[in-house]
């Protein structure tokens, strides 16, 4: 926990050194305090708090500090099954690797064009190296979309094309059974919050003044979460 807060001290005083505006400087300075206030108010226990971070750097230390204990987990699970493959980080990595051994059998579900936790620590190369890592791992491709319209399904295909990453290009292209006549998929950018709810309400005041025969209560808004719908409420 002390390397942690260093290291956030290190980078809030070298962004006061470096070439960055006095907002940054400001907001780097705010991260570092509002980490050391957390990090002490953890410690002021006896014995201390630990978050869920902790917990898990504290079983990936025991596991690896403590053969013992590593052999007795490790011939506990002979399947291991992990959700969302590609949202792990190098602390699940550790914890994963730890609890495997020759004996184990591991299968794990992902997409690596779902992988939006890059700013937890997440890495593409771990779903990506799966079957290098795991030669003897069978893959297996769900190309088949239940779910969505063929239009989306399509503009999800086109979005996947314009990535960086060789390996996402040449994934199979999704397919889907359900198809919607003259289905027409609208996207837009939105640079923030506040302009994304008014252009939401802006477009259900449209669609009300085009036909007023339609309720409030025919529109629906799909969300990933709950929070997403505050500016809108507001």
């Amino acid at each position: 926990e002390k390397d942690n807060v260093k290291h956030i001290k290190e980078l809030s005083e070298r962004a006061v050194t470096d070439k960055f505006s006095n907002n940054m400087k400001k907001q780097a300075e705010t991260i570092y305090q509002i980490v050391k206030g957390y990090q002490d108010h953890l410690i002021q226990f006896t014995p201390p708090l630990r978050d869920f971070g902790k917990m898990m750097l504290h079983t990936v230390e025991l596991l690896e500090e403590m053969p013992e204990v590593r052999a007795k987990w490790q011939n506990r699970f002979t399947h291991i099954f992990v959700d969302e493959y590609q949202d792990v980080n190098s602390l699940h990595k550790r914890l994963l690797t730890k609890l495997i051994s020759e004996k184990t059998n591991i299968f794990v579900v992902g997409d690596p064009r779902q992988t939006i936790y890059g700013w937890n620590g997440s890495r593409i190369e771990y779903i990506n190296n799966f079957s290098k890592e795991f030669p003897e791992s069978v893959k297996i491709e769900l190309v088949t979309n239940n779910r969505c319209h063929k239009q989306i399904v399509g503009l999800s295909n086109d979005f996947v094309k314009t990535m960086s990453s060789d390996f996402l290009r040449n994934l199979k292209k999704q397919k889907a059974l359900r198809f919607k006549k003259n289905g027409v998929v609208d996207y837009k950018i939105i640079s923030n919050d506040d302009d994304e709810a008014l252009l939401i309400i802006e477009q259900i005041e449209s669609i009300q003044s085009k036909n007023p025969k339609i309720d409030l209560s025919e529109i629906y808004i799909l969300s990933r979460t709950n929070n997403s719908l505050n500016k809108i409420r507001d």
